[in-house]
């Protein structure tokens, strides 16, 4: 997290995407589902898409998801980055 600054809506919709739930002590639902890293690729996307949307209106209702996306890095290591297209306000 960044020492200023962190009150943006993608700066709050980068640091819940970046969270593992179960992080926050109080709070273990905010954050990404990490069961989600062990299921198949085929099925995997769909729930990842699911929770993107989920964890962001839920969260940080000032960003709405419009487009989410799976960035491949390294297939054999199992390495990838989650791109959410967002709207914010309105």
């Amino acid at each position: 997290m960044r020492a200023q600054g962190n009150g943006g809506a993608q700066v709050c919709a980068y640091n819940l995407l970046s969270t593992i739930r179960g992080e926050v002590p109080f709070d273990r639902l905010r954050g990404m589902d990490g069961a989600i890293t062990d299921a198949p690729m085929t099925t995997a996307f769909g729930k990842i898409a699911e929770d993107v949307t989920w964890v962001l209106k839920y969260y940080e209702p000032r960003a709405n998801t419009e487009d989410t996306s799976l960035l491949i890095e390294d297939v054999a290591k199992g390495r990838f980055r989650i791109a959410a297209a967002l709207q914010v306000g309105g």
